[in-house]
């Protein structure tokens, strides 16, 4: 490969990165119910409810994809609590778990394109944040910075 081909294949890698976000996520499984912990900053709470579900939506199509099972359920905090965007059956466990509980049950890190096609790119959160692989310039969108 010369070095324009070079250069050209990098830029479509560089632009291939960017219309990716990656979520660390929580997938668990509470009272024979899967869900899908995806943290999220706090701005997400001052969306409007149009925009939360429309979030909702793209990170359930995108969960789905990746082949995980569940229900997403975006959190975030405010005020020091955890906020839920959770069926109404599921609000009781969102109100007594902590953000502290939620980054300690981080165990997967989801790859959202922008046609929503998901894909699990480290299945451990730790291996995840200790990759050598991983680039210094990869985009992220939720919290895989922030936690």
């Amino acid at each position: 490969m010369d070095a324009k081909e070079s250069d050209t294949f990098r830029s479509a890698t560089t632009q291939r990165r960017m219309t990716m976000a990656y979520y660390a996520i929580a997938h668990i499984r509470e009272k024979g119910q899967h869900i899908i912990i995806v943290p999220l900053e706090s701005s997400f709470g001052a969306k409007s409810s149009v925009d939360q579900q429309a979030m909702l939506h793209s990170l359930q199509v995108c969960a789905q994809t990746a082949g995980l099972q569940g229900t997403v359920v975006p959190v975030w905090r405010a005020g020091g609590r955890v906020q839920a965007l959770a069926p109404t059956e599921w609000q009781a466990f969102f109100k007594k778990i902590s953000w502290s509980f939620i980054a300690q049950c981080l165990n997967k890190v989801l790859a959202c394109d922008q046609f929503l096609k998901g894909q699990i790119i480290f299945s451990s959160y730790k291996s995840f944040l200790s990759s050598k692989e991983k680039p210094a310039d990869l985009p992220m969108g939720g919290p895989v910075q922030n936690l």
